[in-house]
């Protein structure tokens, strides 16, 4: 199989450059036709590790959280973080756009209704956001008073929502 030229279709940031950088020296460069103009042959086994690499970038560029105050618990299911929204409108919208991107579908807030910021300003919701956005994405409130801890039945309930949305096939974004 010959190849004359090859781009990589995805980006790929933070740890994973380091894995770019090497594919992209090792394979990627021996793909492109800039080198001499000539076609490069590579065996099935070549190429099936060509592939599998390939997969493994892109799953890495999946799993980077998606934004800078979230990081996946377990890959693709539950994502934990800060409070999603933002006081500016466009960035408000931006944040929760990121995580739906993400598949985030259940906006599962840890916050007590009339949480303050450190300011003393008032949290935006983002329910009305999260549902014009996508539909099926829901939103649910467990609240914990601030600096405290929950009883065990709370704990309960939120781990039992959560398994409930997970049996669903819902990845769920923890916040507080």
């Amino acid at each position: 199989m010959a190849y004359n030229r090859c781009k990589i279709n995805s980006v790929v940031q933070g740890r994973e450059n380091k894995i770019a950088a090497i594919v992209t020296k090792c394979q990627w460069a021996a793909l492109s036709s800039s080198l001499g103009g000539e076609d490069w042959q590579f065996s099935r086994r070549q190429l099936s590790v060509i592939r599998i690499i390939e997969l493994q970038l892109r799953k890495a560029a999946l799993m980077k959280p998606p934004t800078n105050s979230s990081y996946w618990v377990k890959p693709g299911l539950l994502l934990a973080g800060a409070y999603p929204g933002d006081a500016k409108p466009e960035a408000h919208s931006v944040k929760i756009r990121a995580l739906l991107n993400a598949n985030i579908r259940v906006f599962l807030s840890l916050m007590e209704a009339d949480e303050t910021n450190h300011n003393g300003t008032p949290f935006v919701p983002y329910k009305t956001v999260v549902e014009s956005e996508q539909p099926e994405a829901v939103c649910v409130r467990f609240p914990i008073k601030d600096l405290s801890v929950p009883t065990q039945l709370e704990m309960v309930s939120m781990l039992d929502a959560i398994d409930g949305f997970h049996k669903d096939g819902k990845a769920v974004y923890v916040h507080c």
